[in-house]
């Protein structure tokens, strides 16, 4: 078995302890990125998460450029951002996430789906104050800090729909030298 930082959601084992801790999937997620939120509440809470190197999956799925599913990925992205990130952290955070923001509304404009994209953001403005309520209780139950979690985590845009010479030469030369020096 290899560590690995985050589960799938196609197929997950947990334990009777994990569940009991971690608890279910969040469904205000809905679609898309519960199941990375999921891995860092586990994170969080000390869990480690491991990969089956020998077991066998097969999950009929097919990539689209589906504008709803951008719309998705993205409200839940900041959410969990928002959500499971400590105050100070995300205080070093805010230049890079706004870099991100503005990358990710002129991508969208170009892309077809820039007035999903502004719903995102109406949708995480309605619902700020569950999203706080949400904040308020997973960094109540967290047992490891973002110092450590941090380490794991990648400093680059490395999902293939993004794999362009913009991405490659300025945007993750960017993520990384800012990952650095926070």
């Amino acid at each position: 078995d290899k560590e690995i930082i985050s589960v799938s959601g196609t197929v997950m084992l947990i334990s009777k302890d994990y569940y009991q801790n971690v608890g279910l999937l969040d469904e205000d997620f809905f679609m898309y990125n519960e199941d990375q939120n999921y891995s860092w509440m586990g994170l969080m809470m000390g869990y480690k998460h491991f990969l089956s190197v020998k077991g066998r999956v097969f999950h009929k799925y097919s990539f689209s450029k589906n504008k709803n599913k951008m719309y998705h990925s993205e409200k839940n992205r900041l959410m969990m951002i928002f959500e499971n990130y400590e105050k100070k952290t995300l205080s070093k955070l805010i230049p890079i996430i706004i870099f991100n923001e503005v990358a990710m509304l002129v991508y969208s404009l170009f892309n077809g789906w820039f007035s999903l994209k502004i719903k995102s953001y109406v949708f995480l403005f309605k619902n700020r104050k569950n999203i706080e309520k949400n904040r308020r209780k997973i960094q109540a139950n967290r047992i490891v800090g973002d110092k450590e979690i941090f380490k794991k985590f990648e400093s680059k845009l490395d999902f293939s729909i993004l794999n362009n010479f913009i991405v490659k030469t300025v945007v993750n030369p960017i993520f990384i030298v800012y990952k650095h020096f926070i």
